[in-house]
Parts: structure tokens; sequence; C-alpha cells
């Protein structure tokens, strides 16, 4: 499915962070960065490609607007990370990106990702 892809999992949780570096592993992805903070974000998508990338809306240092858009300009995709059970913090910009709801499940993302392979964005 997956093979040699990296994913980025932007998330100032550690627990929740390590919960979605392990369904990432288990979904395939060989590689799995995962970075707290939006700088740290913008970082890590500079210096490298990446297949897929979950990012948490809400961020210690702001919302999650600019890591979108720089995946968005490289024809990453990505889903949000919402807190709130209707994805309503999810910014303006962003409200028709896909999203899952903390606390998520593996059958969350993997529905996610079936259905990027199927629109033939995630190869």
């Amino acid at each position: 499915m997956l093979q040699q892809h990296a994913a980025l999992v932007v998330e100032d949780f550690p627990l929740i962070a390590a919960d979605a570096e392990e369904m990432l592993v288990k979904l395939g992805f060989t590689e799995v960065v995962v970075v707290r903070g939006i700088i740290a974000a913008l970082d890590r998508i500079a210096g490298r490609r990446f297949a897929f990338a979950l990012l948490s809306i809400i961020s210690d240092d702001g919302v999650i607007d600019p890591v979108a858009q720089a995946l968005d300009a490289r024809k990453v995709p990505f889903m949000l990370v919402s807190d709130l059970p209707d994805g309503r913090d999810r910014p303006p910009g962003l409200r028709a990106a896909p999203y899952v709801t903390k606390p998520y499940a593996f059958a969350d993302l993997a529905t996610a990702l079936a259905r990027f392979e199927q629109q033939g964005v995630l190869t």
C-alpha cells in the first residue's frame, strides 16, 4: 500500500502523537515524523517530501493554517485533528478539509487514507 512513504504528524500532546505514529505505521507508512508546533512542522516540510500529514488544528504556537498551506502548495494530502466533535474549531479557510475528532481510532485513519487513495491523491 504505502511502501517507502513518510507521514508527518503535528501534535503537541505526546500520548496522542505516539498513538498517531503507531497507527500510521500499522497503515503502511515506513516513516512517521512527529513534530510539536507550527514552526517545527514548517521546517520539516521545507526539508523533505511527505506522502500524508495529520495536523492538530490548535498548537501551542497558533492555528495550523500555515502548515496546511505549505502542504497544499506541495500537493501533500492532509487531515485535520479537531478537539471538538463537530469540527467547528477548523479555521475558516480549512472548513472543507477532512478531519477526525480526538480521540480518534485506527479505523478513522484507515477510512480517511482509503478515501485519499480512491481519489488518487495518495499513492
